[in-house]
């Protein structure tokens, strides 16, 4: 390129959102494969196919969703997103927003605090463009910004030049790519050459996400062949086969659209060509290890099940239909090197110990193992695993004398015991007594947990979705509450003695 900077790049930004510091690197996890886009800009109809479409998208891959001319109204005091369908699909998706215009500090700031992952915003590759976009893009984590990068222009930077000059203030960029439909293998290691850059999973300090946009319907091949040099792929619909599908689509139709790019994007070393698979429970408790087909891997995600593939039967293997013991599909992932499956599932049904309907579906009860464990490496998980899994169990089958049954009687004997607890923690100093007494408060706040049918994976998604706030409270403590606390342990006091 002929242009030249009039000044330096300028250094590393601080990193204002979480405190003066160096700013984290983004994180070098394995790519997406595709990103399916879709605007909300439609209205009630945009936002009831987002709503259908992307349920059953949340076990793969990421969705985009483009803002352009959708009002995001924030609350007067705290600046806080108040889009129902936003706050919907932030919790319960891996959601990225696009913007073709800069948004304001304090619309980004409420994305990403209520679970966005990523906020795509646009740079325009003039030097002017560039010193703007990273001054906004100062404001926030660098692993939550993309820049969707537009042409570079006549005597300003290349393209390369700008996504080096980028590095310090973003995690990911875009990049139009219309040629991937012509030659996908060619037109990846064109864009990766004009980059003069690589997706960076060798180091994570040297990490920057490639994702190339297209702007019509992408095929599976395509996603597989920029899978395959670490690169995404942001598309609005998928050609599979004869068929074109989007959002609007009907959801299992576009379940298996992506299920299909999913399976290109995986590869095997395997003679059967089969993908060894772990299949974990949601705290990520490995119960097993199996083998996936590519038909096996479409149906469980088409089908949000447990569906592997047996090499005894030699055909596919639907965990639960002889049994009883089904698993509800969560997530899938690929290794690093994307030959290697992980399934997320809830673990639930079959014969065992009589905990009621409802709690096996809530405490992912039911085994896995055809030996009737919970695991094919036995029932003894141990810790706060087992720990719910008898809880829930002592709700409806309790021996006589229980005082875990006692305590889900008694609710104010179970707020005294988690004041006293937290008390005692509070006091302890050596660490083994502050293990102890840790231990102690878990048991009593498992109880409470467990009386209202609520699991640890759920209290983890509060803590990952807090993970992701950028403003943060004071955090200071709440007077109201010390008093009243202070008040039930001097009742509890003044009665005992």
């Amino acid at each position: 390129s002929a242009f030249s900077w009039s000044s330096p790049p300028p250094p590393p930004p601080l990193d204002r959102s979480q405190g003066n510091g160096p700013r984290p690197a983004a994180c070098p996890d394995a790519p997406t494969m595709i990103i399916l886009k879709h605007s909300l800009a439609g209205g009630e109809a945009a936002e009831a196919a987002a709503t259908a479409a992307f349920g059953a998208l949340g076990v793969i891959t990421d969705v985009c969703l483009d803002l352009d001319g959708v009002d995001i109204p924030l609350s007067e005091k705290k600046g806080k997103c108040q889009h129902a369908l936003l706050l919907e699909l932030c919790a319960t998706l891996r959601c990225r927003i696009s913007f073709s215009a800069l948004p304001s500090e304090e619309v980004v700031n409420a994305l990403l605090d209520v679970g966005a992952l990523t906020v795509q915003l646009p740079v325009d590759l003039a030097h002017e463009g560039l010193e703007a976009f990273a001054n906004f893009a100062s404001c926030f984590p660098r692993g939550r910004v993309v820049a969707a990068c537009g042409k570079a222009t006549e005597g300003g930077p290349s393209l390369a030049e700008a996504v080096a000059y980028l590095r310090d203030y973003v995690g990911g960029i875009v990049i139009e790519a219309e040629e991937l439909h012509a030659n996908p293998s060619e037109g990846v290691e064109t864009l990766l050459a004009e980059l003069a850059t690589h997706s960076g999973r060798e180091g994570a300090q040297d990490y920057i996400r490639v994702c190339a946009s297209v702007a019509g319907a992408v095929t599976p091949e395509v996603v597989g062949a920029a899978h395959s040099k670490g690169v995404d792929v942001l598309a609005p619909a998928v050609a599979a086969g004869d068929a074109v599908v989007d959002a609007a689509s009907e959801p299992a139709a576009l379940a298996g659209a992506v299920a299909q790019c999913f399976v290109k994007s995986c590869r095997t070393d395997r003679a059967d060509g089969l993908f060894t698979t772990v299949v974990c429970d949601e705290m990520g408790v490995a119960l097993g290890l199996v083998y996936s087909s590519e038909e096996s891997i479409v149906r469980s995600i088409v089908e949000q099940r447990g569906i592997y593939y047996s090499r005894s039967r030699n055909g596919l293997w639907r965990k639960g239909d002889s049994s009883g013991a089904v698993q509800l599909l969560r997530r899938v992932d690929t290794d690093c090197d994307g030959d290697a499956l992980r399934f997320l599932v809830l673990q639930r049904g079959g014969d065992g110990e009589d905990i009621g309907e409802e709690s096996k579906v809530v405490a992912g009860h039911g085994p896995f193992c055809h030996c009737g464990t919970r695991g094919c490496w036995g029932d003894a998980n141990g810790g706060i695993i087992e720990l719910q899994r008898t809880l829930f169990s002592r709700k409806v089958n309790a021996p006589e004398g229980s005082y875990t049954q006692r305590l889900f009687s008694d609710p104010e004997l179970l707020k005294n015991k988690l004041l006293e607890e937290a008390q005692e923690l509070i006091e302890a100093e050596e660490p083994d007594h502050v293990a102890a007494e840790a231990a102690d408060v878990l048991y009593f706040a498992m109880v409470r947990m467990a009386a209202k049918g609520v699991t640890l994976q759920q209290a983890a998604q509060h803590l990952n979705r807090r993970s992701l706030k950028v403003k943060r409270r004071p955090g200071n403590a709440k007077a109201y509450r010390i008093a009243a606390a202070e008040a039930v342990l001097c009742k509890e006091s003044n009665g005992s003695s």
